[in-house]
């Protein structure tokens, strides 16, 4: 069911439509007209009332005439997309004339009612004979079903079956019943999931990628399923490619778990599309068994409004035999005059559906089925090889290709269709082509959007869905067109022939104008390759050199730059203020390269008020090259932003680059306008932003335009951004060459913090060294800048733009400036900051024994991004536990998977933040214990899955190679950064306090974390703090100034390996209530995964540590 606001049109209308001179009259004559002209009535009702409003939202007062009635509402219908066209929908479009007669004749039909039309229920009796038949009932088995209206409610009936069948089972047994579990794929239809959440059944999802044919992986089935699986859905035709997912296969996978451990989990076909293209197929299922012939199919449904040729809303649902079907399911109902056995999710529901597909059933038979199905996957394979013999598109699903292939093959490797073939000789699946540009054309042409496709396509008419691939492949968003009956021969070359003009109609469009056109769905992958716009259409290529033609092209060039900012500090992103100011988050260097270039005004595009300025600027530049050490009076803003999805980022990105064709086009005082992404690609949640302005009012003018305003509240959506980080600069000395930028330019931005302002001043002499040196004798570094921040007076920045990574780390870094500069800097001068989450809080210093290094890709050892981490932290595995049984549940909490434990009617909760390894069952047993050990005070007990099921890998540990080194520091920099979990953490409390006994809120709340989720924990633990009491074990990013943030009681369980001077710093540093204890034999982490239980001693100082959080817990909660 689709949702919808109320509109008052009273309050819309009465502000914008017009007074007629008739209404706005006195003359008594005039209004008698005008009533008579009324009463002809709205639109339809009469030639001259055309001006009338036709009635929307509101009964109207009076009826109109039947014929006006139907006009009115058939041309507003008009609009609509033409059926046969909408090639997005796998829903029949057309049946014929005998068949929606009878369906039209039958419309006032309850399906409800068995007394009052006993034929229409021996119809769906039939219908549902003839479907258990087709699906292989079993001899000495009683099939039953239903009509329902559609897939979506017969999968909720055929789920609901599987849970209470479970439920039954378990209470037989005298076990529980309260945690039970489905397993289905990533690429399951939204009923599936949908099912999950309104039966509360915990749903586990197993990937799908393109080694398992974009379907599940059966090999991952095994290690989801356990005793409370109360089955697993499966598709026979998936909605994103039409491949059928291996119900055979997966059927002997829980055959060998219950031989294993006595677990009878049953399977339910999801058969929406398959279960009427499978039967009727040559190809069948590729030789593989699906339906009723395996004894662990327990129940299968279908849409009849699908491939079982009906219009819609019909769908079915079959039970192998009626001891799958609970009999406390079933209703009798015996008020509408007889007794009925009904098992559905609605009531009054029509018939006429099922008259329709009795009627095709008779029609057709089952060779009419078989030739019209086997007609839809021959024109799909035609379509297929089409699109492939272009060269331009790789078709994801695999009914075009051979029995056992499934690779794309190159133009001059594909074989043609073979003459007469049927479905038998190439892969089973439905007629679906799933299609997007080859990975060779993306490359050539990477200004050219996929959502452009779609987008001409809607033009002509077609309807053709862009969208992206289930979330293990969410960078790859296809094209989809599903083949029906209705979908003739000639419509099919029709298609081709669209598609491939539309296709060239971009090749040859300018890029520039190509921005305007629909997004390709992955913004990252645009945003990536746009760096080479600017360069000319393909066509501009092709033509003939000459002056003219350089020259355009040069004009061209010159209104893009490329560029990526890393920033370093934080700021909450709301009403930003003119000057904002923060301190820096880390000492650190980055080499990155261009993402995105969007156009920036030269300065000949900036009015007369600001000729001075501009004049000044040029005179700066001269002057540069003489000393290298005139600064200019610009304001620069580097933004990063960190959202929780990939598609936040994309829609964040067209805001952004909204905005930035405002202020091209608006704002003279915009300089620069850069958007980017890092140079971590597997990072699809961050967005660089980097603006240069004239001066503070040029800043302050364009964050009031309309298109900045719309960001900004778009970014203050929950629970759009994690981590907003916004920096503004002045520059100390620049220069930029005039050459312009090449296509993939190599970018540093360095932000380097000292122990004192006199430190920084001292330092930056050598900077000046350097920029000057470096304009002097490098002319393929393009741009070098030495940025302040007016209110921090210990750091600098550094921006640096390099023609080439190559000449960066080839020359630059081994140039004698910079060599030099190094040596002077590597003295304890330098510091290491930790994060923080608010502008408000000041960031001490700490000291870094270790320069930065400039000439390194990636941070070394311990130091991950933006934060010193113990080394025991980065260089200890886990231990591997012996299988402890969680007394917990899972539940979705603001978008996590979290762990729950502790009994229901606890009136305190406390919000555990676990290590880097997530959900290990140490960590599991510690929530378990705290929930229940204090005899007096129960607690609920909270552990939210940060990390969306993708913890540290045990393979990189211990980091004794540079591979493994760098994924760790990578995880730290990225998906460990503690600032963007902080964000999350008010809106999980909100969430989780509708648990609470009274549904509103728990009495208090506290907060523990272990190693990384210890840092998270002093993060949350200052002025205004949601929490009661706070409490790290073995922190791994203990910081002693921390401490001095911290407001409310807190507690530190630290091992052998945190440093012990620090420990007793921190200690010293709080103010408050507190308790501090090292335990001098244990490992760092031996409260959590790293605690090895099979050790006495281990045990025995694990169950200490969690008595002494239970009682820390008992005295301030």
């Amino acid at each position: 069911m689709v949702l919808a606001k109320h509109v008052d049109p009273d309050t819309i209308l009465n502000e914008v439509k017009e007074n007629t001179h008739l209404q706005k009259s006195n003359s008594k004559s005039e209004k008698i007209a005008y009533e008579s002209f009324l009463a002809s009535g709205p639109p339809f009702a009469s030639r001259y009332a055309s001006r009338e409003e036709t009635p929307r939202y509101k009964i109207p007062e009076t009826g109109t005439d039947d014929v006006a009635a139907y006009e009115m509402i058939k041309a507003e219908l008009n609009l609509d997309g033409v059926p046969t066209l909408n090639l997005a929908s796998f829903v029949d479009t057309w049946m014929e004339r005998e068949g929606s007669r009878l369906m039209q004749e039958n419309l006032a039909k309850n399906l409800s009612d068995a007394d009052e039309y006993p034929s229409l229920m021996t119809i769906q009796a039939r219908c549902i004979s003839i479907l258990a038949k087709l699906w292989h009932a079993q001899p000495g088995e009683q099939a039953i079903g239903s009509a329902t209206t559609g897939s979506s409610e017969a999968v909720m009936l055929g789920g609901l079956a599987m849970k209470r069948r479970w439920q039954e089972v378990r209470r037989a047994q005298g076990q529980s019943t309260d945690k039970p579990n489905i397993i289905m794929g990533a690429n399951a239809q939204v009923a599936l999931p949908k099912f999950a959440r309104y039966f509360e059944v915990e749903n586990r999802v197993i990937p799908v990628t393109e080694e398992s044919h974009y379907r599940i992986d059966a090999s991952k089935v095994k290690e989801q399923v356990d005793e409370n699986t109360i089955g697993i859905f499966l598709i026979l035709g998936s909605t994103y490619t039409g491949h059928y997912e291996p119900v055979e296969e997966v059927s002997k996978i829980l055959d060998e778990v219950q031989a294993e451990h006595g677990w009878d989990i049953p399977i339910h076909v999801d058969a929406a599309s398959g279960g009427f293209v499978a039967p009727f197929t040559k190809a069948g299922t590729g030789g593989k068994k699906w339906d009723f012939e395996l004894p662990r199919v327990v129940s299968i449904n279908v849409s009849g409004h699908k491939y079982g040729l009906v219009y819609p809303g019909l769908g079915w649902i079959i039970w192998r035999d009626t001891k799958f079907l609970p009999k406390h399911l079933i209703f009798e109902l015996d008020y509408l005059g007889g007794t009925e056995e009904t098992f559905t999710l609605n009531f009054s529901r029509p018939g006429a559906p099922v008259i329709g597909q009795y009627y095709n059933f008779i029609r057709l038979g089952f060779k009419g089925y078989q030739a019209i199905i086997e007609g839809c996957l021959a024109n799909a394979r035609l379509l297929s090889k089409g699109l492939e013999k272009t060269g331009w598109y790789v078709v994801l699903s695999d009914i075009h290709r051979k029995k056992g292939a499934y690779k794309y093959a190159p133009v001059d490797e594909q074989e043609p269709l073979s003459p007469g073939a049927s479905s038998g000789t190439y892969n089973e699946g439905l007629p679906v082509v799933a299609f997007r540009f080859t990975d060779d054309f993306q490359k050539k042409f990477p200004h050219i959007k996929q959502g452009g496709i779609a987008m001409l396509l809607r033009m002509k008419g077609y309807i053709v869905p862009n969208y992206a691939l289930p979330d293990t492949l969410h960078k790859t968003y296809i094209l989809r067109i599903v083949v029906r009956e209705e979908m003739s021969r000639d419509l099919i070359q029709k298609l081709l022939k669209d598609i491939v003009t539309a296709t060239e109609h971009l090749l040859n469009s300018d890029p520039m104008d190509l921005l305007s056109l629909g997004d390709s769905g992955s913004t990252g992958d645009m945003l990536k390759a746009a760096q080479r716009m600017g360069k000319g259409s393909e066509k501009e290529k092709e033509e003939d050199g000459g002056p003219e033609h350089e020259q355009r092209l040069k004009d061209k060039q010159k209104r893009f730059h490329s560029s990526v900012i890393l920033s370093a500090t934080i700021h909450p992103f709301g009403s930003l203020p003119s000057r904002h100011h923060t301190r820096p988050d880390t000492a650190f260097a980055a080499v990155i390269t261009a993402a995105i270039t969007v156009p920036v005004p030269a300065a000949a595009a900036v009015q007369d008020q600001q000729q001075s300025l501009v004049s000044y600027r040029r005179k700066a530049k001269v002057a540069m090259a003489q000393d290298g050490l005139v600064g200019m009076p610009t304001v620069w803003v580097t933004t990063k932003l960190s959202m929780g999805t990939a598609a936040n980022r994309d829609k964040v990105f067209g805001l952004y680059s909204e905005c930035a064709r405002h202020a091209w086009f608006h704002e003279p005082g915009v300089l620069k306008y850069f958007i980017a992404l890092p140079r971590a690609f597997d990072d699809d949640t961050s967005l660089y932003v980097f603006q240069e302005y004239t001066d503070q009012s040029a800043l302050d003018t364009h964050f009031k335009c309309p298109q900045e305003t719309q960001i900004i509240t778009f970014l203050n959506s929950d629970p759009v951004i994690l981590t907003p980080i916004v920096d503004t600069l002045i520059p100390r000395c620049s220069f930029t060459r005039t050459n312009e930028l090449p296509d993939d330019p190599t970018i540093v931005y360095a932000s380097i913090a000292y122990t004192s302002p006199e430190a920084r001043e001292e330092a930056l002499a050598g900077w000046m060294d350097v920029t000057r040196s470096t304009y002097a004798n490098q002319e393929r570094t393009l741009s070098y800048n030495i940025l302040d921040d007016q209110d921090d007076y210990s750091s600098v920045k550094v921006l640096e733009i390099h023609e080439s990574e190559e000449w960066l780390f080839e020359v630059h870094a081994k140039s004698e400036a910079v060599v030099r500069n190094r040596q002077r800097s590597s003295s304890s001068a330098i510091r290491v900051l930790p994060a923080t989450t608010s502008s408000s809080a000041t960031i001490k210093t700490r000291t870094r024994t270790t320069p930065p290094s400039f000439t390194s890709r990636r941070f070394i050892q311990c130091n991950h991004g933006n934060m010193s981490v113990n080394k025991a932290c980065c260089s200890i595995p886990p231990a591997q536990a012996s299988g402890y049984v969680a007394k917990g549940e899972y539940k979705m909490i603001n978008g996590l998977k979290t762990y729950v434990t502790g009994p229901e009617d606890a009136t305190d909760a406390l919000l555990v933040i676990y290590d880097i390894f997530g959900f290990y069952p140490q960590t599991i047993q510690g929530a378990d214990i705290i929930s229940t050990s204090d005899p007096e005070h129960h607690y609920r007990v909270f552990m939210p899955d940060f990390f969306n099921g993708e913890p540290a890998e045990l393979a990189w540990f211990p980091p004794t190679d540079d591979d493994k080194k760098s994924k760790l520091s990578n995880f730290f920099a990225t998906k460990a950064t503690p600032q963007t979990h902080t964000a999350r953490i008010p809106h999980i409390l909100a969430e989780a306090n509708k648990l609470a006994p009274n549904k509103e809120k728990f009495r208090g709340w506290g907060v523990l974390g272990y190693c990384w989720g210890g840092k998270i924990t002093t993060l949350v633990s200052g002025e205004g703090s949601f929490f009661k009491c706070g409490i790290q074990c073995h922190p791994a990013m203990l910081d002693a100034e921390d401490a001095k943030k911290i407001t409310i009681p807190y507690a530190t369980l630290a091992s052998k390996d945190e440093d012990g001077e620090v420990v007793k710093a921190f200690d010293g540093n709080l103010k408050g209530e507190k308790y501090t204890e090292t335990f001098g034999d244990q490992i760092h982490g031996w409260m959590a995964a790293r605690s090895d239980l099979s050790d006495e001693r281990v045990k025995k100082e694990y169950e200490r540590g969690y008595k002494t959080v239970v009682g820390f817990l008992h005295q301030y909660m």
